[in-house]
């Protein structure tokens, strides 16, 4: 997660000649799933689904007697979605992304559950659901703020503020753009894969919203922000978003 990827392959690569070794199902699984994750970081999507369908075959199987393996079941399907939605294939994505949220929310596990609620906003704010994508944003935030976990507020950061551009609010969508960039350089690593064409998305809305100046400043500001001041803005953003009680 800082952005060390050489020596992140190099512990990559000796989980799993250890994993094999060991025999253990769930080891194996949670290896297998944790290398995905690092190819699908480093952009290397096939490889990054050979080993998360490899980790999630097995997680499966020990899933209903094994606690821990929901959960991480949960993070291989994550995973899975992410790959999909960097390729930009929304409807793949939202399936992994949807059979993802069961799976933390059986395990009851918030970090999961908040991480594909943020998931399914993205697809959905790319197919166009603003209303949707921004409930689905409001409820990760409401999670995210209580596990404490930054990197759960970059993918709704990014997503709200191309929403608060697109539904008339740029300036609003400048700041959470900055928010967003800020928690990306505070751990020295590039945004998720996933977040990409959210973030492209986003930056198209801003762009043609703000003269340049505008968004520059309005970055700025974002960046200096609070993480409490940023989820406040951000959460203001889903609201007005929101038709409905």
């Amino acid at each position: 997660e800082q952005g060390d990827d050489g020596e992140a392959a190099t512990f990559s690569e000796e989980g799993l000649r250890l994993a094999r070794a060991s025999g253990e199902p769930l080891v194996s699984g949670q290896v297998l799933t944790s290398a995905g994750f690092l190819a699908y970081r480093l952009g290397a999507s096939g490889q990054a689904e050979a080993y998360l369908s490899q980790g999630l075959a097995l997680l499966n199987q020990l899933a209903g007697t094994v606690p821990a393996a929901r959960a991480d079941s949960g993070f291989a399907l994550l995973t899975l979605g992410s790959v999909a939605l960097a390729q930009e294939d929304f409807e793949r994505a939202e399936h992994w992304f949807e059979a993802s949220l069961q799976q933390f929310l059986a395990a009851g596990n918030d970090w999961g559950s908040s991480e594909a609620r943020a998931a399914l906003g993205s697809v959905h704010y790319c197919l166009g659901n603003r209303a949707r994508a921004a409930r689905l944003y409001a409820e990760s935030l409401d999670q995210a703020r209580h596990v404490g976990d930054p990197l759960l507020l970059e993918s709704a950061f990014h997503g709200l503020a191309g929403i608060a551009a697109e539904s008339g609010w740029p300036d609003a969508g400048a700041r959470l753009l900055g928010a967003a960039e800020r928690i990306t350089s505070s751990l020295s690593a590039p945004a998720y894969p996933r977040d990409q064409p959210i973030w492209a998305r986003a930056r198209a809305a801003l762009t043609a919203a703000l003269a340049p100046e505008r968004l520059a400043a309005g970055r700025e500001a974002g960046q200096a922000l609070t993480l409490e001041a940023a989820i406040a803005e951000a959460q203001a953003v889903a609201r007005a978003a929101t038709p409905g009680p």
